[in-house]
Formats: structure tokens, sequence, C-alpha cells
């Protein structure tokens, strides 16, 4: 009897380590598919953010590719503009160059000129001298008008001052004097012509402006 219930529990023990056998050897099966499982995951999910970075560093190079293209591009058409500047500057300047050489040339010829000598036959030298005081004189005169002349066809202009209203855009009062003839504020001399350029004041005349 002793011999069947050893049997019996030895039996029964045999049956209960074959049971936990199977149920480790489960869930070591179902542990070993979900790491699979994790694993394909994650490495799919690498290969699509690896294919995203490539595309991302692809569109940089691109980007980069077309403002190194736009800044060379711009580099040229300012070169471009700036020699295109320089041009038109030197054009336009040239004319004024070309009367202002002319203008030069006459100077430097009424500088040249010598005044006429005392001499024992010359009985009428005070004359003499003054005629050739008067010639000076005029061709002085003649060479302002041919400057004025020049640079008014570069829109240059005087301003007109002597018995004009004082006007500060365009004049400055150096000094003031009472002339009860005159009005109130009226010009009455001129120590130093202001002009406009293009209309816009370039110079401010220096005026004696009348004060009661």
């Amino acid at each position: 009897m002793e011999s069947e219930k050893k049997e019996q529990l030895l039996n029964r023990f045999s049956q209960y380590l074959d049971t936990i056998a199977e149920e480790d050897i489960s869930v070591a099966s179902d542990d070993t598919f979900g790491l699979h499982k994790e694993l394909a995951g994650l490495k799919n999910e690498v290969h699509i953010e690896s294919r995203q970075l490539k595309q991302a560093l692809d569109d940089f190079r691109a980007v980069f590719a077309t403002l190194e293209e736009s800044n060379s591009q711009l580099g040229g058409q300012l070169e471009d503009a700036r020699q295109r500047e320089e041009f038109v500057k030197d054009r336009a300047v040239e004319p004024l160059l070309q009367s202002m050489l002319d203008l030069m040339d006459r100077m430097t010829e009424a500088a040249a000129a010598v005044p006429p000598r005392r001499t024992f036959f010359n009985l009428n030298y005070q004359k003499t001298l003054q005629q050739w005081i008067s010639v000076q004189q005029e061709g002085v005169r003649m060479l302002s008008d041919r400057l004025d002349s020049i640079t008014s066809r570069h829109g240059l202009e005087r301003v007109t001052c002597l018995g004009q209203p004082f006007s500060s855009t365009v004049m400055e009062a150096l000094d003031t004097e009472s002339n009860a003839d005159q009005p109130d504020g009226i010009v009455l001399a001129e120590t130093r012509s202001g002009y406009l350029l293009h209309g816009k004041p370039l110079r401010l005349a220096e005026v004696i402006v009348n004060r009661k």
C-alpha cells in the first residue's frame, strides 16, 4: 500500500514538473517573439528616419547650391551696375570738363598778358595803360559770362539777391544796415554769390540786409 502511494506521489510530482517546464517554454517563446517584433519595428523606424535625413541633406545641398549661384549672379550684376554707373558719370561730366578746359585755356592766356611799358616814345602811356586795363576787364567779364553759360547748362543757377526780400532758404545774412529809402528786410548788398543746383540750394548767398 505504501508502495502504491509512493508511486502515485512520484507520478504526480513528475506531471507537475512537466507542466512547469511547458509553461516556462511557452513564456520564453512569447518573450522572444515580442523582442524580435520590437527589434523589427525599431529597425524599420531607423530605416525610415535615415531616408528622411538623406532627403533633408539632399534638399539642403540643393538650396545651398542655389544660394551660391544666386550670390554669384548678384555679385556679377553689382559689378556690372558699378561699371555702368562709372561710365554714366564719366559721360555726364565729360562735356563739362571739355568746356572747363576751354575756359582754362582762355584764363591762362589772360594771365600771361603783359601790360604796356612806359617808354620815352610812348607819350600817351596812361591812355595806353588804361586801354589795356579795360581790355583785361572785358576779358574777365567775358570769361565770367562763359563760365555762367557752362554751369547753367548743367543745372547751376545763380541766386538773385540784390533788391530782393531776405530768404534764409538761399541766403545768409552776414550783417545789417539801415537805409530809409529801402523796405525793411531787403537785401542791400551781396558779398558772395549763392547758387542753386537743379533748383535746390547748393551754396547760400552771403548778403547784407536792411534793418530800420
